[in-house]
């Protein structure tokens, strides 16, 4: 599997990555916009509907991010 993939689960950014110790899915905080790891997410992302989970490209991806963290007061 090629990675990063980068999506959005319903409004919520997620990150997959493969890295050195596994693979790890990584969803928005909405706390405090910091991504937290959370594999419950890779049955939404691999095998659920695919109806609320839309791929996006990196670019499309650090754009929404960035606005939800102004819409939020993030840094």
């Amino acid at each position: 599997m090629d990675t990063p993939k980068y999506y959005i689960v319903g409004i919520r950014p997620v990150k997959a990555l493969l890295e050195k110790d596994g693979f790890g899915i990584y969803v928005f905080n909405w706390s405090n916009g910091h991504f937290d790891l959370d594999l419950s997410y890779i049955e939404k992302i691999y095998f659920g509907t695919k109806d609320d989970v839309e791929e996006l490209s990196k670019e499309e991806f650090d754009k929404y991010v960035l606005k939800l963290k102004k819409e939020r007061g993030y840094k």
